[in-house]
Order: structure tokens, then C-alpha cells, then sequence
């Protein structure tokens, strides 16, 4: 049986540093939302509707990753 102590000691480095990490965390969270829900989008799309846009299959997973990357 796993045993977890706990403890009452601080948490190392500044509550601004625990802040930050968190809301990289939390971004981070975000956008892999964000990648997922555009990748869903474009790939329920019809080969031929992504033609028109001047796009493959193949490049779906690259272009959700560079729309959510080129957001910030």
C-alpha cells in the first residue's frame, strides 16, 4: 500500500512563480483544446471543400497546430 506524506512546509519559490506556472498550465490547456476542436473542424470537411481551401489531409494536423501557435 502507497503511503503520501503530507507536509505544511512551503512551497518553494515565490507565490508569483506558483502563479505564472499555473497560468502557463492553464494556457497550455487551452491550446491543445484549441488544436483539437480546429483539427475536428477542417477534417469533417469534405476532401473536396478542403480543395477549395487549398488544402490536403495531410496538412490538417500541421495548420490546427500553426493557428493556435500564430494566436500569440
Amino acid at each position: 500500500m502507497a503511503h503520501i506524506a503530507l507536509s505544511n512546509a512551503p512551497v518553494s519559490g515565490s507565490g508569483a512563480q506558483v502563479r505564472g506556472l499555473f497560468a502557463r498550465l492553464t494556457q497550455a490547456i487551452a491550446d491543445h483544446r484549441m488544436v483539437g476542436r480546429t483539427y475536428r473542424e477542417l477534417d469533417a470537411l469534405s476532401t473536396r471543400e478542403l480543395d477549395d481551401l487549398g488544402i490536403t489531409r495531410g496538412d490538417i494536423a500541421r495548420i490546427a497546430r500553426e493557428s493556435v501557435a500564430g494566436t500569440r
